[in-house]
C-alpha cells in the first residue's frame, strides 16, 4: 500500500512541476544545489514537497548536464522506488565515467548487490560488491567498507565457508565495539548475530555461550525482529548442542510460533528454526519431528535459496521414507535432492570463481589498510591468502561428499527401478523401430521448429511437441536421441541458449535487459535455470557474458 502511495505522489510532483513548466528555467536558475539539498533535508516528512524538489534537483543537473549532481537524485530515488531501484541504479553506472564522487559509486554498486542478492543473483551481487569495496578504499570510508565486508561474509557462510566467515566477521564486530556510535547501530547488531551463527556452526559452544549472553544485551537487537528471532534459534541450536533437548525444544518452538505472527520475518528466515526443531523432537518426539521437514520443504520449493542445511534437509526427507519403504516420496526428494546439489554447486563455484578473479594483492593491501586504522581489532589468526586457499579445498571438501552421497542415493533407485516388475523391455524395443518415413517427417517438423523459434514458448515439454507433431513421444525421443545426439531437455536448451546467445551479439538492446527479462524471452521460467544452462554451454554466467560484450564493443 505505502508503494502504491509513493508512486502516486510521484506522478502528482511530475504532474505539479509540469503545470509550472513555464517557471522551472527561472527557477532552476536563481537556485543554488546546496539550496535544494537543504530543502530536501527540511522536507523529508513531507513526502509531495520531497519529490517536488528532488525532480527540481534532477532538472537542475540534466539542464547544466552535472553528472554527479543527476546521480544523486537518482541514487534518492532508488532509494524510495523499490520498483524501479534497478533502473535508477543502472543509471547511475552508466555514467559512472562521467564523474568522480567514490562515496557515492561505492554506495551504489553496494546497493545494486543487496538487490541482486534479494533476486537470488549471487554472482552479480558478489561482482558489485567487489566493486564497491574499490570505491570504498578510494573514499577512505572504512565505515562502508567494513559493512560491505559483513555481506561478503555472509555470502561465505551460506556456502560453507565457516571459518573465513568468522575471521571476517570478528574482525568487523571488533571494529564496530570500538566506536560508541556504531555500537549502536544495526551493523553491530548484525556482526554479532553473525559471530553467534558461525560459532555454533563450528561447536564452539563456550565461546558461542558467551556472545549469545552478550546478545541478550544488546538494546538494538532486541528492538529488531529478525535478528532477535536468530538469537533466539541460536539459543535453542545451543541447547541442542549441549544435549538439553527439553530446553532446546522450548526456546525453538517458542521462537516459532512468536515468528510466524510476525510479518516482518519472511518465510526463508524459518528454515534454520525448522531444521534445528525436527533434530531436537527428533531426540524426544520422533512421531511429530518429520512435520518440520516437511513445511522447510515447502519453503524451500518456492524460494529456491540453498544452503548446506537445506541439502541435509533432503537427506533426512529421503532416509525418513526410506525407514517407511515409501518409493514414490523417496524418488521425489532424491530428485530435488540432486536439482538443489546443482544449484548450490554452480552457486559455490561462481563465489569462489568471483573471488579468485579479484586482485589477491588488493585484498592484502586491504588488510593491511584497515589493519592499520584499527590497530585495536581483532587480529587474523593467518594471512588472507591462506585464508582463501583453505575455503577452496573446504569447498571442494564440500561438494565431494555431496556429490559421492547423492550419487549412492541415486544408484540405489536405479537399482530399484531396474528390479521392478514394470520392465520396460518393450518400450526400448519400440523405441528402436522408428519407420523411416515416421522419422523423415520428425525431421522434417524438427527443421521447423528451429526455424520458427517455436522453443521460446514455456509450454514445451516432449509430449506437448510430439502431440504437436502428431506422433507419439517415443518416436519423438528416439529421433532426437540419434540425430541430434542429446536428450529432449538438453535439446530444448541448446536452442534457447543458442537464440539467447545471437540476440545478446547481435541486439544492444536486448543487452540491456535485465536476466530475468532476457530467460523469459527465451522460454524459460525463472532466471536460475536460464543461468545454469547459459554457463552450460558458455561456462560462465549471462551477466559476465554481456559484460565480455561490452567490453569488446567499447560500450
Amino acid at each position: 500500500m505505502g508503494l502504491k502511495i509513493r508512486n502516486t505522489l510521484i506522478v502528482f510532483c511530475l504532474a505539479v512541476t509540469s503545470f509550472f513548466g513555464q517557471n522551472l528555467e527561472e527557477d532552476l536558475a536563481s537556485c543554488t544545489y546546496e539550496e535544494i539539498e537543504n530543502n530536501l533535508l527540511v522536507s523529508k516528512k513531507d513526502s509531495i514537497l520531497y519529490f517536488q524538489h528532488l525532480e527540481m534537483y534532477l532538472s537542475k543537473g540534466k539542464q547544466e548536464n552535472n553528472y554527479e549532481k543527476i546521480s544523486n537524485a537518482y541514487y534518492n530515488y532508488a532509494l524510495l522506488d523499490n520498483e524501479k531501484s534497478n533502473t535508477y541504479l543502472d543509471s547511475i553506472i552508466s555514467l559512472e565515467n562521467k564523474f568522480s564522487n567514490p562515496y557515492l559509486q561505492a554506495n551504489v554498486y553496494y546497493l545494486k548487490g543487496q538487490k541482486l542478492s534479494e533476486e537470488n543473483d549471487q554472482t552479480a551481487s558478489l561482482e558489485n560488491y567487489l566493486k564497491a569495496i574499490k570505491y570504498a578504499k578510494k573514499s577512505k570510508d572504512t565505515l562502508m567498507h567494513h559493512i560491505i565486508l559483513l555481506d561478503i561474509a555472509e555470502k561465505k557462510e551460506a556456502i560453507g565457508f565457516k571459518e573465513e566467515s568468522l575471521e571476517s566477521n570478528l574482525e568487523i564486530f571488533h571494529y564496530m565495539e570500538k566506536d560508541k556510535k556504531l555500537k549502536k547501530s544495526i551493523y553491530h547488531t548484525r556482526s554479532l548475530s553473525a559471530v553467534i551463527q558461525n560459532l555454533l556452526d563450528l561447536k564452539e559452544l563456550d565461546s558461542s555461550y558467551a556472545y549469545i549472553q552478550k546478545a541478550f544485551q544488546d538494546s538494538v537487537l532486541k528492538k529488531n525482529p529478525l535478528f532477535y528471532h536468530q538469537l533466539k534459534v541460536n539459543k535453542g541450536r545451543y541447547y541442542f548442542y549441549n544435549e538439553n533437548y527439553e530446553k532446546a525444544l522450548d526456546t525453538l518452538q517458542n521462537s516459532l510460533d512468536e515468528a510466524l505472527n510476525k510479518k516482518e520475518i519472511e518465510a526463508q528466515h524459518l528454515i534454520p528454526n525448522y531444521y534445528y526443531l525436527y533434530l531436537t523432537q527428533h531426540k524426544i518426539q520422533p512421531e511429530k519431528a518429520i512435520e518440520n521437514l516437511i513445511k522447510l520443504d515447502k519453503i524451500v520449493s518456492e524460494n529456491q535459496k540453498i544452503t548446506p542445511t537445506v541439502l541435509k534437509t533432503y537427506t533426512e526427507l529421503i532416509n525418513y521414507y526410506k525407514s517407511k519403504q515409501n518409493i514414490k516420496k523417496q524418488l521425489e526428494f532424491t530428485s530435488k535432492l540432486l536439482e538443489y546439489d546443482s544449484i548450490y554447486d554452480y552457486n559455490v563455484s561462481c563465489v569462489k570463481n568471483c573471488l579468485n578473479d579479484y586482485d589477491i594483492n588488493e585484498l592484502k593491501k586491504d588488510k593491511a589498510l584497515l589493519l592499520a586504522q584499527n590497530q585495536n581489532s581483532y587480529k587474523f589468526k593467518t594471512l588472507l591468502f591462506s585464508i582463501l586457499i583453505a575455503s577452496f579445498l573446504i569447498g571442494a571438501l564440500i561438494y565431494f561428499f555431496w556429490r559421492k552421497k547423492t550419487q549412492k542415493i541415486k544408484n540405489e533407485f536405479e537399482q530399484k527401478i531396474k528390479e521392478s516388475p514394470k520392465k520396460t523391455t518393450e518400450i526400448e524395443t519400440n523405441k528402436k523401430k522408428v519407420p523411416e518415413d515416421i522419422r523423415l517427417e520428425i525431421l522434417k517438423k524438427l527443421e521447423q521448429f528451429e526455424v520458427s523459434e517455436k522453443f521460446t514458448n514455456k509450454k514445451y515439454t516432449l509430449q506437448t511437441l510430439a502431440k504437436e507433431f502428431k506422433t507419439n513421444s517415443s518416436y519423438l525421443s528416439t529421433v532426437i536421441n540419434s540425430e541430434k545426439q542429446c536428450n529432449f531437455s538438453n535439446y530444448i536448451n541448446t536452442l534457447r541458449i543458442n537464440f539467447a546467445t545471437k540476440k545478446l551479439q547481435e541486439d544492444p538492446k536486448f543487452r540491456k535487459y535485465t536476466i530475468s527479462a532476457i530467460s523469459e524471452e527465451c522460454g524459460y521460467s525463472n532466471k536460475k535455470s536460464f543461468s545454469i544452462a547459459f554457463a552450460k554451454i558458455h561456462n560462465m554466467t549471462p551477466s559476465a557474458f554481456i559484460k565480455n560484450l561490452e567490453e569488446k564493443n567499447g560500450e
